[in-house]
């Protein structure tokens, strides 16, 4: 007997094709495009300041103290006005100066380290020296004393009132002239002027001078009187 044919099995239906990955893929390739550089350069940054804060130097706080106060005191790119503290990179030698008018500059070596002793310093008064140019040959008198070398005269650490100067020449008049403190400027080692004197007035004609006796005009002698004649009248 013949086997009854089956009917054929239909074909599975083809299943629609996926948009997954297609979508999956551009996702991707955005999240490498963006994100990840993002995500690195987060992860860099924390590292990079780390590196920053390690190549800055260490500091030391550098106190100074003068007399009298009100000193400037510089070291390296740093300044301030005493009493004060510097900022200063430590281990790292440096000069201190110290500068105030009317008193000599003060300077020193020194390496800041952490908690380091303050700097005490007692400025030392620039002394007043004054230079006069006079005519050659011509004499110098200050305050009274003659000046032997008048271009740099020493008048000490402190002037309680102004100086007398008198220049002196044969035939001229003298020079008289008073330097008040005021007039004094300041330099780094001392408190400096300059007094030119020009020429000096040539002295006018004085009283001639008495000649001797044996050059003084005899007197006139006196003419002898005509006898006076008899009156013949009587």
């Amino acid at each position: 007997m013949a086997r009854k044919k089956l009917p054929e099995r239909p074909a599975a239906p083809s299943e629609p094709r996926s948009f997954l990955l297609p979508v999956s893929a551009l996702l991707a390739a955005l999240f490498a495009a963006v994100a990840w550089p993002a995500l690195s350069a987060a992860e860099e940054e924390p590292e990079a300041e780390t590196e920053a804060a390690s190549d800055e130097p260490e500091l030391a706080t550098l106190t100074v103290r003068t007399v009298p106060e009100g000193a400037t005191v510089t070291a390296g790119d740093e300044e301030c006005t005493s009493p004060c503290d510097l900022e200063l990179p430590a281990g790292e030698e440096l000069t201190v100066r110290v500068t105030k008018e009317g008193f000599k500059v003060s300077s020193q070596e020194l390496t800041p380290e952490a908690g380091m002793e303050p700097v005490d310093l007692e400025l030392e008064a620039a002394p007043f020296v004054l230079s006069i140019s006079a005519p050659e040959g011509a004499t110098v008198t200050v305050n009274g004393e003659a000046v032997e070398d008048a271009s740099a005269i020493e008048l000490g650490e402190t002037l309680d009132s102004a100086v007398a100067v008198e220049v002196r020449q044969r035939g001229f008049r003298p020079f008289t002239a008073e330097v008040n403190t005021d007039a004094f400027e300041a330099e780094d080692e001392r408190r400096f002027h300059q007094l030119e004197v020009g020429e000096l007035e040539r002295a006018g004609r004085g009283s001639a001078r008495p000649r001797p006796a044996s050059m003084q005009a005899a007197p006139a002698a006196a003419e002898p009187s005509s006898p006076v004649p008899d009156n013949p009248f009587g």
